[in-house]
């Protein structure tokens, strides 16, 4: 379980988190929506440990990460992250992108995630080419892989279907929903699509003047 315990960060004199309490369980889909600068994509960035707060505690599976100015490192939280832009290496190719993910396994093994996390996302036919000759929605994908060729127990998505057609949306949301129901990943998912909500029919929450509203 992943929870967070009265997170506050201010930008300045701004206060954008106000003592936000959360828990997402190990296979629940949390849904995190709001209005566009509302702190949603901070409060993605300070589970993860790209973000510090000023008060309050994180713990996940029973190992407090935040506390007291002492955080983990992001990589040894294992967490599974795409943000809003897919944000690939561009001088790699599909292959090379998922690789990153897991380059301290054995070639043997690395191998078998990228052809498993390949599989999963539908890029099987893609390895061999580079970011810049992608679509949107396959750009996307190679970046879910990436994410989920960490072996992630959470997995954190901030608003990953923005700028995508229905069809591409569908398709990286039925591997979302898939992958969590299979392997009883916990999930935070931003958006404030309605369509994305729908899809992903978790455990709605809305983030509204720093506070979250159940």
């Amino acid at each position: 379980m992943i929870a967070l315990d009265g997170i506050a960060k201010s930008f300045g004199t701004k206060p954008v988190l106000k003592g936000v309490t959360l828990t997402i369980a190990a296979g629940e889909r949390v849904v995190l929506s709001g209005p566009s600068g509302c702190g949603k994509t901070t409060l993605l960035r300070i589970i993860a440990g790209l973000e510090m707060p000023e008060a309050g505690a994180i713990t996940i599976d029973d190992r407090r990460v935040h506390s007291d100015g002492r955080p983990l490192p992001p990589n040894e939280r294992h967490l599974g992250v795409v943000f809003q832009q897919a944000a690939l290496w561009p001088n790699m190719s599909v292959r090379g992108n998922i690789a990153f993910a897991a380059a301290r396994e054995p070639k043997v093994e690395r191998d078998a995630n990228i052809a498993r996390t390949a599989r999963l996302c539908g890029l099987e036919d893609l390895l061999g080419q580079m970011p810049a000759t992608l679509s949107s929605g396959q750009a996307k994908r190679v970046a879910l892989a990436r994410a989920l060729a960490n072996r992630p127990r959470y997995l954190l998505l901030d608003e990953p279907t923005s700028n995508l057609d229905d069809d591409a949306r569908q398709s990286l949301n039925a591997v979302v929903r898939d992958y969590v129901e299979r392997e009883q990943c916990g999930l935070l998912y931003i958006s404030h699509a309605r369509a994305d909500i729908d899809e992903i029919a978790g455990t709605l929450v809305t983030l509204r003047n720093g506070q979250l509203e159940c």
